[in-house]
Order: C-alpha cells, then sequence, then structure tokens
C-alpha cells in the first residue's frame, strides 16, 4: 500500500522540515531549563530576568505566579528565536521583527529614564510603548504559535502593562524594589549599549 501512494521529494523534504521545527518547538516549550535557556538567553540577559523575577515575585508575594511569568517570557524568547533561526519568517515578518527590536529598545530607554530621573516616570506613555509592541508581537507570532500560547503572551502583556504594578516598582519610595530595579536598569544599560 505504501507504495502506491504518490509522494515527491519536495513534499517529504518539507514535511520532514515542518515536523522538525514542531518537535524543536515542543523541545523548547518542554526544555526550559539552564542549559537550553543559555543557548538563547546570555549571561547578561539571564541576571535580568532573575531581577525580574525577584521584583515580580516581591509585588505578586506568589512564587508559582512570578515562575511561571518568566518562564512564559523565556519561551516567548526561545519559540521567537527558532523561528528566525529556522528561517520561519517571511520577509515582511522580518521587517517587523526590526521594529518591535526598535521598539523594544524605546521602551529599555524609557525604562531606564523613568527610573533614574525623579518625577519623569509616565505609566500613559509606558502604556502606549507596551501596547504597540504587544500588537506587533502577538500579530507576528499568532501564525506561528498555538492559540494557548498567544493567550500566554497576551496574559503577559496584562501583568507587565498593569498600572498599579509599575506605579509601585517606580515608586522610589518602595525600597524593597530598590535593590532589583537598579540592577535591572544597570543590565537594560549594559544590553542597550551591546545593542543586544
Amino acid at each position: 500500500m505504501y507504495n502506491e501512494m504518490s509522494s515527491s521529494p519536495d513534499t517529504d523534504r518539507f514535511k520532514t522540515n515542518e515536523l522538525a521545527l514542531r518537535v524543536q518547538k515542543k523541545l523548547a516549550s518542554k526544555m526550559s531549563n539552564k542549559s537550553m535557556v543559555k543557548m538563547y538567553i546570555d549571561d547578561r540577559s539571564g541576571h535580568l530576568l532573575d531581577n525580574l523575577y525577584r521584583v515580580i515575585k516581591t509585588y505578586t508575594n506568589n512564587k508559582k505566579q512570578s515562575e511561571k511569568i518568566i518562564k512564559s517570557v523565556i519561551k516567548i524568547i526561545i519559540k521567537s528565536s527558532l523561528l528566525i533561526r529556522n528561517k520561519q519568517l517571511s520577509e515582511q515578518e522580518l521587517s517587523t521583527c526590526e521594529t518591535i527590536k526598535t521598539k523594544l529598545q524605546s521602551l529599555m530607554m524609557s525604562f531606564i529614564s523613568f527610573y533614574e530621573v525623579d518625577f519623569s516616570y509616565d505609566f500613559s506613555y509606558l502604556n502606549k510603548q507596551l501596547t504597540q509592541i504587544r500588537t506587533l508581537l502577538v500579530t507576528l507570532l499568532s501564525k506561528h504559535m498555538q492559540p494557548k500560547n498567544v493567550q500566554k503572551l497576551e496574559n503577559l502583556f496584562v501583568f507587565f502593562n498593569n498600572k498599579q504594578f509599575l506605579d509601585t516598582i517606580f515608586n522610589k519610595k518602595n525600597e524593597i524594589y530598590r535593590p532589583y530595579m537598579t540592577t535591572i536598569v544597570t543590565d537594560l544599560n549594559v544590553l542597550l549599549d551591546g545593542n543586544s
């Protein structure tokens, strides 16, 4: 029966490549451990995520939720990297990636400025930046991810774009966040200098 099936080398190759990519994505989602993360996230970014975890945990007072949020961030980074690495994005999607990168750099500069310059914090401005990045990322990744993963991405932005959360971490009177925020800002400055 197998011999009766018509198949061409191109069809078989396409299916194999598609299957290999699905396996890689599945492995990435299952292996958000340190060795897998190191392949896609450098030490400085890892340090940044460690401190972001501490800020989230301090804010939520919920270790499990904090771990879940950071794990989702890591999965998005890894899956996005896999799409680029495996040339799964169209020219237009690659252009969108560049736009996202530019907007992320702008967000990082705003974050730094709002933390370092007293009385400069502006939730509306951060909200606008985060909303633009969310829209671009969801549009880009929804074609390549399962709906449940797109929903996780949406949930990340709901959390990070929460006014109470941002007001709390940017309030200099909240001494408990200061060591983490200072380190995050230092890491962001280094990442921007390295144009990562």
